[in-house]
């Protein structure tokens, strides 16, 4: 079962602020054992999503809100971090996670190696780095390869697959 939303927003609007920095904390504490996996048009905007999510997972009023969740000791990268149960928690896991695993982040640039990732919840956010490339039809060819062929081909058999992104063009991904 796959879920699909995409929220169609102006620039500066607080699409990566609700969906890559707050959603992914929540996801996780609801469903331990889900992978999320956060994709932009690069690494390093990626990888800035995930400290910020990582740094809500950090927060007092998280621990306040989710007291048997906490960051793992054992992954803290800024593109790969999990959560790690304190203490017996009686939420249960989405179905098709792992029981004995708890969430897992992963973040990388778009049309990155996604070999060994996976996903529960996936957030496509703002694929394209400036509105002057997603005109070339041949970028807009690559997006849609990368995306249909890499992106949707980790989606676990229980899956949401959410785009935050700004619309360039009528046929750039959100667009098709």
């Amino acid at each position: 079962i796959s879920s699909f939303l995409i929220l169609r927003l102006p620039i500066r609007h607080g699409k990566s602020e609700i969906c890559a920095r707050y959603f992914p904390p929540y996801f996780m504490s609801r469903f331990p054992g889900s992978e999320v996996l956060i994709t932009t048009y690069g690494a390093d905007l990626s990888e800035d999503l995930s400290r910020a999510a990582r740094r809500v997972v950090q927060s007092e009023e998280y621990r306040e809100a989710f007291p048997g969740l906490a960051l793992s000791g054992e992954s803290k990268a800024a593109d790969r971090w999990a959560l790690q149960a304190t203490t017996n928690t009686e939420i249960q896991p989405l179905p098709g996670a792992d029981e004995a695993e708890s969430g897992g982040l992963n973040a990388l640039g778009f049309g990155g190696a996604m070999i060994g990732r996976g996903y529960h919840l996936g957030i496509v956010d703002d694929f394209i780095r400036k509105r002057e490339l997603i005109e070339s039809p041949t970028i807009r060819g690559k997006l849609w390869d990368s995306f249909t062929n890499e992106f949707l081909t980790r989606r676990a058999p229980v899956s949401i697959t959410l785009m935050s992104c700004t619309p360039w063009h009528t046929d750039d991904l959100i667009g098709r």
